[in-house]
């Protein structure tokens, strides 16, 4: 039997949202307006569980296979890197 994902959103309260889809995982990403911060949900859809992951300057997320990238913009303590990359 076929499994199926049932996803709603309320986009008034969300100002940003990415997603993508890993290893029987639905990673999502979104900001709210009272926090600075990215919130990452790690969602395994195979145990219902979830993992949250604060993260500052996200500019993408990226699932192949197995993994996710997050890609976050450097702060300006460190001028000579301009992206870090997140292996998840």
């Amino acid at each position: 039997m076929a499994k199926s994902i049932q996803t709603a959103l309320l986009t008034s309260d969300l100002s940003y949202f990415q997603w993508g889809y890993c290893s029987n995982t639905v990673v999502y990403a979104y900001t709210r307006p009272e926090r600075m911060e990215y919130s990452v949900v790690f969602w395994d859809t195979k145990n219902n569980e979830k993992f949250v992951k604060y993260v500052k300057s996200l500019m993408s997320v990226t699932t192949c296979g197995d993994f996710c990238i997050l890609a976050t913009k450097a702060d300006d303590s460190h001028p000579q890197v301009r992206i870090h990359l997140l292996f998840c």
